[in-house]
Parts: C-alpha cells; sequence; structure tokens
C-alpha cells in the first residue's frame, strides 16, 4: 500500500498566519491607543467641546441679560434714571445730595 501523506491541522500548517494575526491585532490596537485618532484624543476633544458649549451657554446668558438691559434703558424711564443717579451722579432739581465717606 501506498503510504498517503500525514495531514497536518491547519494551525501546524501555517504558524506564520498566527503570528501575522496576532501582530495586526496589537498594532491595530496599539493606534486606537495612542494614535492619532486615539481614545485618549477623542475623550479630550469631547471635554474642549464640552467646555466650549458650557462657555457658549453662559455667553448667550449674557448677551440676553445685556440685551433686556438696552431696552430698559431704550423704554424705561425708571431705569433711565436709575443710571443717571448711580453712574453720572445726577440728582433732581430741588434734591440735596449727601456724599458720605
Amino acid at each position: 500500500m501506498h503510504d498517503l501523506p500525514r495531514v497536518l491541522p491547519r494551525r501546524q500548517q501555517r504558524p506564520w498566519v498566527h503570528l501575522v494575526l496576532v501582530l495586526v491585532a496589537v498594532i491595530v490596537l496599539a493606534d486606537s491607543l495612542i494614535g492619532e485618532q486615539s481614545v485618549s484624543s477623542g475623550r479630550r476633544a469631547r471635554q474642549a467641546y464640552d467646555a466650549a458649549d458650557a462657555d457658549l451657554a453662559t455667553l448667550r446668558g449674557e448677551n440676553a441679560r445685556l440685551r433686556d438691559e438696552v431696552r430698559r434703558l431704550r423704554e424705561d424711564p425708571e431705569a433711565i434714571e436709575f443710571v443717571a443717579r448711580k453712574d453720572l451722579g445726577l440728582v433732581r432739581k430741588g434734591e440735596i445730595l449727601v456724599v458720605l465717606k
């Protein structure tokens, strides 16, 4: 009888395939951890975005407050009088200004 060639399991036929697969997996893992598009750089970008979003919300609130103040100074005589007295030190005719030190 003819001796048939012995058939080896696939792992024993191509051991380099596993080595290549492990090497590729290690490279992909390292790139995802420390590369330009890594998890940590994505986290930093998200934190920067959240901080900018919070700053934007603060500025929008300040802008709305200033718009309201401008509206009041254009339309409300009491607001105009308050600013004139507080910032400019103006008094009405007949009033006496007393400055305390």
